[in-house]
């Protein structure tokens, strides 16, 4: 299991002693929570399951259709108050059609990418209704339906730090190595001049690191070759019978 404790020490092994010490530990935090673990969970999502959205999560909106009030709008709930949702991994609305459970498909853009895909190939029942994600936390059911009708949601989420996979650690290793240097480059590129940053040379470590920009992007390549083939996907897929 990754820990910060973990991670900071491969970073410093990684960027050497010098370079690492003249950022404080809390920047190299803010680049794990506000880049790499976001990056990494748009291809690999933590799926929580069996969110259930009762009447109580709705928001009542005038039904576009009639102008009647109708519910159609919801809050979807959360396991704690930080969970940020990025998307809805499928939803299962009852009586939907014959096969009971399915797909939606329509959030993020790489997972509605791997559905439509899917759609060449295999024939899709037509459906009733559909769950759309309109971040931060709302599903919008569509077509609205005139009443209420309960539902449940897999949402995908931004993974916390511990919950990356075991078969993915280098990889994510590698992804928020490659996050820093890039960020410690757009920091010490300004300083060339001076040849200084805190007190450190700069010079061998601009050439080092102008090249994690690139070396991200590659990474990122391969994310999005494999992303579809993640096991928890394919475990959905076929526990739902998409």
């Amino acid at each position: 299991m990754l820990t910060e404790t973990i991670l900071l020490r491969r970073l410093q092994r990684s960027l050497g002693s010098d370079i690492y010490g003249a950022f404080d530990t809390q920047w190299f935090i803010d680049i794990l929570e506000e880049e790499s673990l976001i990056t990494f969970s748009t291809y690999y999502p933590f799926q929580v399951t069996g969110v259930a959205i009762r009447k109580e999560d709705g928001i009542p909106s005038l039904h576009p259709q009639t102008g009647q009030e109708a519910i159609y709008k919801y809050r979807i709930p959360k396991e704690t108050p930080t969970d940020e949702y990025i998307g809805i991994e499928w939803s299962y609305f009852p009586g939907n059609h014959n096969e009971g459970g399915t797909f939606s498909g329509l959030n993020p853009i790489l997972t509605d990418a791997m559905y439509q895909n899917l759609r060449s190939y295999l024939p899709i029942p037509p459906l009733r209704f559909v769950a759309k994600f309109e971040p931060p936390d709302l599903c919008v059911v569509e077509p609205p339906p005139l009443v209420h009708v309960e539902f449940t949601l897999i949402m995908n989420r931004v993974r916390r730090l511990h919950e990356i996979p075991l078969n993915f650690k280098e990889i994510f290793l590698k992804l928020y190595t490659f996050d820093v240097k890039d960020a410690i480059y757009n920091e010490i590129k300004s300083a060339r001049d001076s040849g200084t940053y805190n007190g450190i040379e700069i010079n061998t470590y601009i050439s080092d690191f102008s090249t994690a920009a690139s070396d991200r992007d590659t990474l990122l390549e391969l994310l999005e070759e494999k992303y579809a083939f993640e096991p928890s996907r394919y475990a959905t897929m076929l526990q739902f019978g998409y």
